[in-house]
């Protein structure tokens, strides 16, 4: 009986042990098919994106990435820009809003969305390598569980959702709208109304439409659609062209550490630029002086959107490059196509993809924008938007600037050709851009002033230098020259040069920057020649820029002149405005918005001829080249230019508002006239600040005492003749005159509040009559910046010189000016026999002035 029992338990036992056994071997299998059909089970229903970089997967409000090994530890570029936008004052279509160099890393059970900082290098030979790696290590973005594995595939999934859908910064909106348009206010982000709307996969990048909903300041809804990217960076990084600021390129930066370092790490600079190498088959074709097709084209696709009478010209715009690269070797570098049909491989939505875009917005604007390889400057796609409504603008200033001088530039509606001339040239102006060029404001100031008249002349040479100037239409040809160019031309002698300069191989074998030393020579062979000058976009302070020489907008190398001319002209159209634009029947409409050119046209000559004053010719010289870094304008220029300025303060109100016009429609009547006025006076007082630093820069120098004695000289002429009688101009000169002087001499009592800057107000509602609106046909945001720091360019803050002109004697030379004035008006107003009127006026300006004189 106790054997049966032993045989028994032991028969238990063993089966116990076998079920045991058995139950580990179905929870080993049950969790190797849990873990294998998670990733099935995660995307059973999945919509999903074709196989390239990344695959896509969307299963209901869950998206995800699918990551393969391939792609971790490779350089990513990711950048987000604006796709759609239901309110352009908060952002513009294609403005850019993200742009990181990033790595994706696998630790563990996550993926981490590196970072990876560009601002600073090392040679990794240096001793100093391992220390630089401390301090400058990558910098996680974000990390992402990883969901499921796809054992066979060796990929891993995760949820991006949140990540995409992020609009706190640096994920979402831009800070400020482009095109000088003022963004709505602050945005409030509706995550309800978030929502991820499309997505593409390619060879070498992706793209990822998402949906944001916001509330601006007043509560009104905004919609957005902004786009992810993810680009894979070429494995094989460009060789850089180093960087040289007396060409007009865009770049990248960084500082480089090494064992020889006695100065800090050195900082360079290299240009934004295509990757156009010639093939080794060619090289001995190119040697020889051959064109040859690079071995990398740059295709551009026109959007079918466009009405076909503009499409033609956009492509001669697009093509026109061709000139410019032939001439160092090149051929067929550019290549346009329409956005193809019923080719699903094609999409605008690829950043690789350079697509030249239809824009239906109001703002009447184009911009050309381009993406880079932080590493080396490469370029790897572009875009340009084009605005239907640019056209207008470009219309209106092809009538204030050439209507005097051309019937065509008359007409209400323009011909095909005369509309084609003007796509064409905005068209060229935005690629040059995309090819890495900045604007080169310098171009229109080679030309000689009276040679812009000559028929000969310019078509040898064109109006412009340059084509990336902002040089719109010949306003310096007066009626009755003959066969004079009207407008820029295809392709200026500096846009040549500087294409050269960029991407012209160089066999040689040397590094990119023992490479400088060659193109150095290229600049300097042509440092005496005012065509190859290069002079950069100031950002304005106060409506004024530094340099007179470099202005937008502007023509000729005698701005007084240029003005001058353009002054006659305006008056010539002025006299005709009702003839050449009224149509039987139809409401005075077309006669008021062709005013408006007028008038902000005549204010772009006045802001030229003001920048004179006190201003500085800028150079970029390098030691050896013999050139210095700033030349003053010359004190016969200033004065000349202050005479130009104060003739147009007593002349306008003669013809800038005639009354057959302004009977049509209330403007604002004489308040308009007054404001020009006010503003030419204002501003040169302002500017004794900019004459007093001026100083410094000159061996003659227009000294701050006979500056001032000057502006004295034209405000009380007709009261230093001793005449009976001041007409209302004397009257506005004189009032504005004393009342810009005690502001800016910050006089000021708690019952004289009234005679500060203040008093100004009341005319501020008449600016738009003369062009305080966006006149830009451009709008490339990074041209707009001052790209030198403080260090290498001349103090471009007029505030700062204010500031330090007010703390030094600038109310010692505001009341010298009050006691002039007071000592000539306690004088004037006991003349015997001025009228009535003028007694009054004194008296006035005297109780205005003596609580501060003496």
């Amino acid at each position: 009986m106790a054997s049966k029992i032993l045989i028994m338990l032991f028969l238990s036992v063993g089966l116990l042990a076998a079920s045991a056994n058995n139950n580990l071997d179905k929870k080993d299998k049950k969790s190797k098919d849990d873990k294998v059909s998670s990733y099935e089970k995660t995307l059973k229903d999945a919509e999903s994106s074709a196989e390239g970089l990344i695959q896509m997967h969307k299963v209901d409000k869950k998206f995800y990435f699918e990551v393969t090994e391939d792609i971790l530890g490779k350089d990513l570029l990711f950048t987000s820009h604006i796709n759609k936008v239901s309110n352009d004052k908060v952002a513009r279509i294609g403005q850019m809003t993200l742009l990181r160099r990033m790595r994706l890393v696998k630790e563990d059970d996550n993926i981490f969305m590196n970072e990876m900082q560009v601002d600073f290098t090392t040679d990794e030979s240096n001793a100093i390598a391992k220390g630089f790696n401390n301090n400058f290590s990558d910098a996680t973005l974000e990390v992402f569980p990883i969901v499921a594995t796809n054992e066979k595939e060796k990929t891993y999934l995760i949820d991006v959702s949140k990540f995409m859908l992020n609009t706190a910064a640096p994920m979402g909106m831009p800070k400020k709208a482009l095109w000088n348009q003022k963004p709505s206010g602050a945005l409030s982000p509706n995550a309800k109304l978030s929502k991820i709307i499309d997505y593409k996969s390619f060879d070498t990048n992706i793209a990822v439409q998402c949906r944001f909903g916001f509330t601006d300041a007043q509560k009104a809804p905004v919609a957005v659609i902004m786009q992810r990217n993810i680009t894979l960076l070429p494995e094989e990084p460009m060789e850089r062209r180093i960087y040289d600021r007396r060409m007009n390129y865009f770049y990248s930066t960084q500082g480089l550490y090494s064992d020889t370092d006695q100065e800090g790490p050195l900082k360079y600079a290299y240009v934004n630029k295509w990757r156009l190498t010639v093939s080794e088959k060619d090289q001995a074709k190119y040697k020889k002086g051959e064109l040859v097709t690079p071995e990398q084209q740059i295709v551009w696709y026109v959007d079918n959107a466009f009405p076909e009478s503009w499409k033609k010209y956009i492509k001669q715009g697009i093509l026109d490059w061709n000139i410019a690269f032939e001439a160092m070797g090149f051929k067929d570098v550019m290549v346009v196509k329409d956005y193809p049909k019923n080719d699903d491989s094609f999409s605008p939505s690829n950043v690789k993809t350079n697509c030249f875009s239809y824009i239906p917005s109001i703002v009447g604007n184009a911009m050309g924008s381009s993406w880079a390889d932080p590493r080396t400057g490469e370029m790897l796609g572009a875009q340009v938007y084009f605005s239907h409504t640019i056209l207008k603008l470009a219309k209106d200033m092809r009538f204030s600037m050439t209507a005097a001088v051309d019937p065509e530039a008359r007409k209400k509606e323009y011909s095909t050709e005369v509309m084609g001339e003007l796509i064409r040239n905005i068209s060229a102006h935005e690629i040059g851009h995309t090819l890495g060029l900045m604007h080169n404001f310098r171009g229109s100031y080679a030309i000689p002033t009276d040679s812009l008249r000559s028929a000969s002349y310019t078509a040898e040479n064109g109006i412009t230098a340059s084509i990336m100037d902002y040089t719109r239409y010949n306003y310096v040809a007066q009626p009755g020259d003959k066969g004079m160019a009207l407008v820029p031309p295809v392709m200026g002698k500096y846009d040549v040069e500087s294409i050269k300069w960029a991407y012209q191989p160089i066999f040689e074998e040397t590094t990119w920057k023992e490479q400088y030393h060659i193109i150095n020579k290229w600049i300097t062979s042509k440092n005496d020649d005012p065509f190859y000058i290069h002079g950069p976009q100031e950002m304005k302070q106060v409506g004024l820029i530094t340099d007179p020489a470099s202005q937008d907008g502007d023509l000729g190398n005698d701005i007084v002149k240029s003005s001058a001319y353009g002054v006659e002209n305006l008056k010539v159209i002025m006299e005709n405005l009702i003839e050449w634009t009224a149509v039987e029947n139809e409401n005075y409409n077309a006669v008021h918005a062709r005013y408006r050119s007028l008038c902000a046209q005549y204010n772009t000559f006045i802001s030229h001829v003001t920048t004179l004053i006190g201003g500085i010719n800028l150079y970029d010289p390098v030691y050896g080249d013999n050139k210095t870094e700033t030349i003053s304008v010359s004190k016969e220029e200033q004065k000349e230019a202050l005479a130009f300025l104060y003739k147009q303060v007593r002349e306008m109100d003669s013809w800038l508002m005639p009354k057959e016009i302004i009977n049509l429609k209330k403007p604002g009547g004489e308040d308009a006239i007054q404001w020009q006025q006010r503003q030419i006076i204002d501003k040169t007082i302002y500017m004794c600040n900019r004459v007093w630093k001026a100083n410094r820069y000159q061996e003659n120098p227009y000294t701050v005492d006979e500056y001032m004695n000057d502006i004295f000289g034209y405000v009380w002429e007709s009261t230093l003749k001793n005449k009976k009688s001041l007409t209302q101009t004397d009257r506005t000169m004189q009032n504005f005159y004393l009342r810009s002087v005690l502001s800016y001499g910050k006089f000021s009592t708690a019952g004289s509040k009234e005679k500060s800057a203040k008093s100004f107000t009341s005319l501020d509602n008449e600016r738009a009559w003369f062009g305080d609106t966006n006149t830009s046909t451009c709008s490339c945001s990074s041209c707009s910046t001052t790209m030198f720091s403080d260090e290498d360019r001349y103090a471009m803050s007029i505030g700062s010189v204010s500031d330090t002109f007010d703390k030094i004697e600038g109310r010692t030379v505001y009341l010298k000016e009050l006691n002039k004035a007071y000592k000539l008006l306690t004088k004037a107003v006991k003349t015997p026999s001025i009228d009535a009127k003028t007694k009054e006026h004194y008296t006035y300006l005297i109780n205005s002035i003596e609580p501060f004189v003496n």
